[in-house]
């Protein structure tokens, strides 16, 4: 067995390709301890097949890689009384007539001639190495037909299903390793179809341990043994019985199960058995004749399972190819528990195991009722809701008889019904008990039926502001409120301003125009009820309308010549439908008058004698009013000691150019003419004679702007430009 003391250590070695005697492959060798070539003691041998992540061509360096890896690293530390084989293959899926494994079989054979057990040769492969294994089963050379046991690792067995009866014919075995949570090609059901197909034609032949969650490394828990304290599938899952390994196994580890099964055995043993499995205990209540308890399995050498006649509860029993079944019905409601005693022999010896059979049944604990709540206006047949319970199917729901208000309900089909009229007007709530029962027990539960039906509450209008402009029959909003239909709805009469409102279908309307202009908000109170009682609530009526914030002057500055009736500008506001009219008694607007909001002049102004006029203008809805004022100036043109180019801006640098030495300008201020604001200043600048003054409008938008410009020593002067 693997692990055992020895006199001296066993020899790990690298055999280079073409190294010795030909060989085709580079391998590395593993000799046991003591080992003796000249034929005096034969030694089992095992072929460990690598996969892809190990491939080479063979080299004393790349056999490295198989000196530090899997099992040739274990055997650093580790012994055992094999001769072991690791061959490195070029492409890693051990294929075709130079990288197969036979060719190497076959070389390996003649060199180790002497040494060879010839009824223990054993070949395990892993991943790609397990393809190998395949292909050498499908290949059935004479080679392939010596050995006595293959061990595939997280690989795919299909293409070999259709091979399983020469394994038989061939006396061999097979031990499948594989990971739960191994993805394809190698997932777990791509080695069971061989598996179940080699154990259906005979049980002893294959065996297969499946590791719970382990992904694609089924081989690390192989050659260490640790795949005895892994956690494993057990018992028959899906139509697969799987093998239990564990630290208790006869065989011990896999060493000693390759050593149990030679090619040929030479003097049988037969070994006692000592301990008998059941891969399961509890069965449903209801189960009938012929129901599987589950499988039975005894170490040794090929025990026959049996039940001792009269022993126990045997007679409700019977073993089929090893499987314990039900023979007559098992009452769990009456008996707990079923005792068997199960006996295992062969001719070494017999052993007798006692198993507890008991009910997998769960036991109903809740009941749940999905409505409890249903119409004042309920009749016979009303459904009040689905009933449904836990525990194991099947559960059957049924009213106690004679409890509590149960005779006003009924249940079909799992559904809780009225059988006669709830009147919850002369009671607030019914009570009914409800029973749910399967085969191994029962649980009861009390509900409370109460009505569904809500008293009126929240009163929401969808809309509380209409147009200033509003008329008789103007829309103001839907009404809506929570309750259980129908819901009525009318406005309390001589309450708040109700006589400005009419209600059509739900629907608020103005019945006399709103005057927001006298009256900034009106309200009214409304009231909805139905067959549970009445809710009121008052609501604010006020303006949609947008208050004016802005007004704009299209233009300021008209020639010294004007005359009554001159045009200064057009005026606008924003705002709903904003009324403008000038201030009366307010600046200068006895000069001014408005015409189609139009500002015109109404007496001639006298810029000679004062060089600005100012209007107040006001823009006014039913939301409120604004007021602004704008300063008319002359347009004329004013000599002056500089020129700005080019006219209109085409680019975003406006340059002045100066024919006096003294100019400097104190402020140069960019007005917006759409809406009167002020977008830059440009303060104390000035330049040399002959240098133009740069000023930078990259900032400033297309347009139309006024500048207003302050020199030092003159007046404020106005100049319009236009940028494009």
């Amino acid at each position: 067995m693997a692990g055992s003391g020895f006199a001296q250590l066993g020899k790990l070695t690298k055999v280079p390709i073409n190294t010795r005697n030909a060989n085709i492959k580079g391998y590395v060798e593993y000799l046991p301890p003591n080992y003796v070539a000249d034929g005096t003691k034969k030694y089992p041998i095992l072929y460990w097949l690598h996969g892809l992540g190990e491939t080479g061509a063979g080299s004393s360096s790349s056999l490295e890689t198989l000196m530090n890896r899997q099992i040739g690293n274990w055997l650093k530390t580790h012994d055992t009384d094999f001769i072991i084989l690791i061959p490195q293959d070029a492409s890693g899926y051990w294929n075709g007539a130079t990288n197969g494994i036979q060719k190497f079989v076959e070389w390996a054979n003649v060199y180790y001639a002497n040494s060879i057990d010839v009824n223990q040769q054993h070949m395990a492969g892993l991943s790609a190495g397990g393809y190998g294994i395949r292909d050498f089963i499908i290949g059935n050379s004479a080679a392939y037909k010596a050995f006595a046991t293959f061990t595939p690792m997280s690989t795919n067995l299909n293409a070999a299903v259709s091979k399983v009866q020469q394994v038989v014919d061939n006396n061999q075995y097979v031990w499948i390793h594989q990971g739960t949570a191994d993805t394809d090609p190698n997932a777990i059901y791509s080695v069971t179809s061989f598996h179940n197909a080699l154990y259906k034609l005979d049980n002893t032949r294959s065996r297969i341990t499946a590791y719970s969650g382990l992904g694609h490394s089924a081989w690390e828990k192989v050659y260490n043994g640790n795949g005895r304290t892994t956690t494993k599938l057990t018992g028959t899952q899906n139509g697969t019985t799987y093998y239990n390994w564990t630290t208790s196994d006869p065989d011990v580890d896999w060493y000693g199960w390759m050593k149990a099964h030679p090619k040929q055995a030479t003097v049988p043993v037969v070994v006692a058995p000592t301990t008998i499995a059941l891969s399961n205990t509890t069965i449903p209540g209801a189960s009938a004749p012929g129901a599987i308890v589950g499988a039975l399995t005894a170490n040794g050498t090929s025990p026959a399972l049996t039940l001792a006649a009269g022993s126990y509860d045997n007679a409700n029993f019977i073993i089929e190819s090893n499987t314990l079944k039900v023979l007559s019905p098992l009452n769990f409601i009456s008996k707990a528990t079923y005792t068997v005693q199960v006996t295992a022999q062969n001719s070494a010896g017999s052993y007798s195991k006692t198993f507890a059979i008991t009910s997998s049944d769960v036991v109903p604990s809740t009941i749940a009722l999905s409505n409890a709540a249903i119409p004042a206006d309920n009749a016979s047949g009303t459904v009040v809701g689905a009933l449904s319970a836990n525990g194991t199917q099947p559960v059957t729901v049924q009213l106690v008889s004679g409890s509590l208000d149960n005779a006003s309900f009924t249940i079909e089909s799992n559904s809780l019904k009225v059988a006669a009229h709830l009147d919850f007007a002369s009671r607030a709530s019914y009570s009914v008990e409800v029973e749910a029962k399967n085969y191994t027990g029962l649980v009861r539960k009390t509900f409370t039926i109460v009505s569904s039906d809500v008293a009126p509450s929240a009163i929401v209008l969808s809309n509380a502001a209409v147009p200033g402009s509003n008329t008789a029959g103007t829309t103001v909003g839907n009404l809506s409120a929570t309750g259980s239909q129908p819901l009525a709805f009318q406005l309390v009469s001589g309450s708040m301003d109700n006589a400005n409102f009419t209600l059509e279908s739900n629907v608020l309307k103005v019945s006399t125009p709103l005057n927001f202009y006298s009256k900034a908000s009106y309200a009214v109170e409304v009231e909805a009820t139905n067959a549970l009682g009445t809710a009121r609530a008052t609501f604010t009526i006020t303006t949609s309308d947008v208050r004016p914030t802005t007004i704009s002057l299209s233009n300021t500055a008209i020639p010294s010549s004007n005359v009554a009736g001159t045009t200064v500008g057009t005026l606008s506001a924003n705002g709903t439908q904003p009324v403008l009219t000038l201030v009366a008694g307010s600046s200068d607007n006895t000069f001014f008058y408005l015409e189609n909001n139009v500002l015109k002049v109404a007496s001639p102004l006298n810029f000679s004698s004062k060089a600005s006029y100012t209007a107040e203008v006001e823009a006014k809805n039913s939301a409120g009013s604004f007021r602004k004022t704008f300063t008319v100036v002359s347009s004329d043109a004013v000599s002056v000691p500089y020129t700005m180019y080019p006219v209109p801006l085409t680019g975003n640098t406006l340059y002045v150019s100066i024919s006096s030495a003294d100019v400097f300008f104190n402020n140069i201020t960019v007005i917006n003419k759409a809406n009167g604001y002020i977008l830059k200043r440009f303060i104390n600048v000035s330049t040399p004679l002959g240098t133009p003054l740069a000023l930078d409008f990259s900032d400033i938008p297309a347009g139309s702007y006024t500048l207003q410009i302050w020199r030092r020593y003159a007046s404020m002067e106005t100049l319009s430009i236009i940028k494009n």
